[in-house]
Parts: C-alpha cells; sequence; structure tokens
C-alpha cells in the first residue's frame, strides 16, 4: 500500500474493496467446493483458428461461423492455513468449449482474515486517510453485518 500511496496522483483516490464474510463463509465447512458464480466468454482464445487458402482463381470462401462462447464456472473452497486468522483458498476455474473439451486453471492464495478495523489501521499505516467506508456497491452506511467493506482513502 506504500508503493500505490508514492504513485498515485496528487488529490488521487484509492478504493478498496473487501469481503469480510466471505473467507470466513468458506471456512464454515473446510474443503467443501463452493460454485461461486458461471458465465459465458468466447470465443475461446486458445482454440485453433482455421486460416483459408486460396488456390489461384479459387471462388471466393466463405466466411466460418462466428466460434460459439465458452462456458466459465468458478469455484472455490478453503482450509485453515497454519496462521491463526488466516485461510487457504483455492480457486477453479473451469472453461468447457462447445466440442466437450474442459481446460481447468488452479489458483491457490493464503488470505488474512481482515477486520474493516484492520483494514483501517493498514491504510493509515501505509499514509492513507479513510474518508468513507461503505458497507454495500450502493453506497450503505458499513455496519459488521454488511456485504462489503469499501474503504474510500486519499494520501
Amino acid at each position: 500500500l506504500s508503493g500505490v500511496r508514492e504513485r498515485l496522483v496528487p488529490g488521487g483516490q484509492l478504493i478498496v474493496d473487501v469481503d469480510p464474510h466471505g473467507p470466513r463463509r468458506l471456512l464454515e465447512f473446510p474443503g467443501l467446493l463452493w460454485l461461486l458464480g458461471s458465465w459465458e466468454q468466447g470465443p475461446d482464445p486458445l482454440a485453433p483458428t482455421l486460416a483459408p487458402t486460396l488456390a489461384p482463381n479459387a471462388p471466393p470462401a466463405t466466411s466460418p461461423a462466428a466460434p460459439e462462447p465458452i462456458q466459465i464456472a468458478h469455484l472455490a473452497s478453503a482450509v485453515p492455513a497454519a496462521e491463526a486468522d488466516a485461510a487457504i483458498v483455492t480457486h477453479f476455474y473451469d472453461a468447457l468449449a462447445p466440442d466437450g473439451t474442459l481446460r481447468r486453471v488452479v489458483a491457490r492464495m493464503t488470505l488474512a482474515l481482515l477486520t474493516h478495523n484492520e483494514v483501517a489501521l493498514t491504510l493509515a499505516h501505509a499514509g492513507f486517510t479513510v474518508e468513507s467506508i461503505y458497507g454495500s456497491y450502493e453506497l450503505e452506511t458499513y455496519t459488521p453485518a454488511a456485504e462489503r467493506a469499501i474503504f474510500v482513502a486519499h494520501s
């Protein structure tokens, strides 16, 4: 955060969006795989493409049909970390191509289970002043039960 503050333009703001309950919810059932969302994305940028080749005096080629989108699913699981107040969260991104090919990307990270006070103190330690804290994307007032902790800060 200190590095971010050093690069922030004068008068610029930093917005930090934290899901304070997400990792804790995952830890309520350690190792359980949770579906966090799914969506269509396309076409698959890694799919091979066919370049048309034309022989001399060949009739014009018809353009190929647009590639079908791929289906993405985001799943996550967590287990307690060796450190107190931390979780090891594993994210799985499954990409299902129209031909049935499945590719999986896995990302594992250790997350600190922070309170909004700890985030505010960390921002202050890095030289930021917290202007406001919101509890949702609708900019509702933050409460401990809020779905988000959205910090607006400046240096």
